[in-house]
């Protein structure tokens, strides 16, 4: 996402997204990530599941993460950062 301000924590992570790095970044941004924009986490498990869960949905890829570019890799960190807030703020409750 071009438009989105992808902070400089995240730009330099280097993070490629897993279903362990998703959760392990849901659960606590600020310990996979020292220093980036996002302060939020998501408290219940179920709650993280069901954020994964839409966003492998949402990329139709079923063993995967998005891409976001038509690959079948890993997403790449700031890509996700986009996706994740604009998920969580579909429904889900954040904390």
């Amino acid at each position: 996402m071009t438009s989105f301000q992808y902070s400089d924590a995240l730009k330099k992570s280097e993070i490629l997204w897993t279903e362990e790095t998703l959760e392990r970044w849901l659960t606590d941004t600020d310990k996979l990530v020292p220093n980036n924009d996002m302060t939020f986490h998501v408290e219940r498990a179920e709650e993280r599941r069901a954020i994964i869960t839409y966003l492998k949905h949402d990329s139709g890829k079923s063993n995967q993460l998005p891409a976001g570019t038509g690959t079948t890799g890993p997403i790449h960190a700031t890509e996700l950062e986009a996706r994740t807030t604009i998920s969580s703020m579909k429904g889900t409750s954040c904390n």
